[in-house]
């Protein structure tokens, strides 16, 4: 698969984190409730997710997601920081933590992009600062795996091993 068939998404604006659910009750029941500002970033998330995909179905298989979190350079700083920080000398070392970005960027993304979140085999999560803060999503399917699932399919596995197999150097006997 090339780069040109990657699914690459942004979500301008500065970077949200999954917050944790809270527990409320409604008419004598607990609930849990995701904070507003999680669920306002997920519903920008999943519209430029629907743009991006299109008539599209959501992806089938191993996923591989890399997540570049963008975040923005406090005014406050000095040019020289501000420079240096775009220059990617200064890192990010704040909240939201990039884990908690990439959580709210799975869920926001289920039924869209992918299935089911737990179809993510591989992640990369970057956080740096820039002028344009943003979250940039990048998505291709792991060609070189199958998923548990295919494994009862013993054509498709073989083929796989024998392709995985073929493109290994060979090993010198001692």
């Amino acid at each position: 698969m090339t780069d040109d068939d990657d699914i690459i998404i942004e979500i301008t604006g500065k970077p949200v984190a999954k917050g944790r659910g809270r527990i409320g009750m409604v008419k004598d029941r607990p609930m849990i409730f995701t904070p507003q500002k999680t669920r306002q970033w997920e519903r920008d998330a999943r519209t430029e997710a629907r743009q991006v995909m299109g008539p599209r179905r959501p992806l089938p298989g191993p996923l591989l997601v890399s997540v570049d979190i963008v975040m923005p350079i406090p005014k406050s700083w000095p040019r020289w920081k501000q420079d240096a920080a775009i220059a990617g000398l200064v890192a990010p070392t704040t909240k939201p933590d990039a884990d908690n970005c990439v959580k709210a960027v799975k869920d926001a993304f289920n039924g869209i992009v992918w299935l089911d979140d737990c179809q993510i085999v591989e992640v990369v999560a970057r956080k740096r600062y820039d002028e344009a803060p943003a979250v940039r999503v990048r998505v291709r399917p792991a060609t070189d795996r199958i998923s548990a699932q295919e494994t009862k399919q013993p054509d498709r596995l073989k083929c796989l091993t024998d392709k995985i197999l073929k493109n290994q150097p060979e090993r010198e006997e001692a």
